[in-house]
């Protein structure tokens, strides 16, 4: 509960590692990454908090994660948390030189790794969490804990994010956050869907092509679809996108729209006809239209479905 209640209470900024430092509380270890990022032929990391490393750590990994025997195993296993010793044993991967040159002089000597992807925006996030006594080995129990916390602790993460863009006055019905180049960042979780029902084939961590080509061309004005309209934010290096899903009024004409509106007042035909400078029989007509449209029957049951304000 205090994970979720962090979400709203703790600086964006900040949340990953005021997450980490709870986890202290269930787990006990010495150092910890939290990385994000995407899948296409390999993990790539766009952004990451350290917990009780240095920033050195990840300079120095570049030289050594194509050759980390944990990557492979967490990439075709999302979900499940795995022990380092696990895959290669311990004997085994101290004679390594990833251990001589990278795991002991940052003092870590145990791993436990979870890796959780979206399968359709292969947006992921990779958690993993170190011990530097060697004979400080993980429990079943602390591996079977992490696979359970860690897919809260990513959905704390996200709400926490999106919390903070509400709070800068962003608001729409799912919001999508890209970088330039049109690759996924963040997403809300119903976004997903809104975009595969415009896109059926869609699936990332590239944006739909239409959205991308806008993104990467610096075009932000508004993208029309058949079923969500999409506005642009630009944010320094990041691309804001707000998606609106289109509802039953959408699919009105403006005229017609209008006239639904006063028909979900109960105004009688002539009145909104005098008002508009129609004949009587042309709103017949609209309400006619209205009415199939919408799959209501009378005014009474526009007026149960017409959004309030419109």
């Amino acid at each position: 509960m205090e994970l979720y209640r962090g979400t709203r209470s703790v600086t964006g900024s900040d949340f990953r590692k005021w997450a980490l430092e709870l986890l202290t509380r269930f787990v006990r270890f010495d150092s910890a990454f939290w990385g994000m990022g995407y899948m296409i032929d390999e993990i790539v990391v766009t952004a990451f908090t350290l917990h009780n490393q240095p920033l050195e750590m990840m300079v120095n990994y570049e030289r050594w994660k194509e050759l980390d025997p944990l990557v492979e195993h967490l990439a075709c296993a999302p979900g499940t948390t795995i022990d380092m010793f696990d895959v290669i044993s311990q004997e085994e991967f101290s004679k390594t030189e990833m251990y001589k040159d990278h795991s002991k002089p940052f003092g870590i000597e145990q791993t436990l790794a979870t890796l959780v992807m979206d399968p359709v925006t292969r947006l992921l996030n990779a958690v993993s969490i170190y011990r530097s006594d060697p004979l400080q080995y993980f429990s079943p129990d602390e591996k079977a804990f992490m696979q359970f916390i860690t897919p809260h602790l990513i959905e704390a993460a996200t709400l926490n994010y999106f919390h903070g863009l509400l709070l800068e006055g962003e608001h729409g019905s799912s919001i999508v956050v890209s970088s330039h180049d049109g690759m996924l960042y963040q997403v809300e979780s119903e976004v997903a869907g809104l975009l595969q029902r415009e896109w059926p084939e869609w699936k990332g961590p590239a944006l739909p092509e239409p959205l991308r080509q806008k993104v990467c061309g610096e075009d932000f004005s508004s993208y029309q679809g058949s079923h969500i309209r999409v506005d642009f934010q630009p944010r320094g290096d990041q691309c804001h996108l707000l998606l609106h899903e289109f509802g039953p009024f959408d699919r009105l004409t403006r005229r017609e729209r209008q006239i639904a509106e006063q028909l979900a007042q109960g105004r009688p035909y002539k009145e909104i006809a005098r008002e508009m400078g129609l004949a009587p029989s042309t709103v017949t007509n609209h309400a006619n239209h209205i009415y199939r449209k919408l799959g209501v029957r009378n005014k009474a049951e526009l007026a149960r479905i017409h959004p309030p304000g419109q």
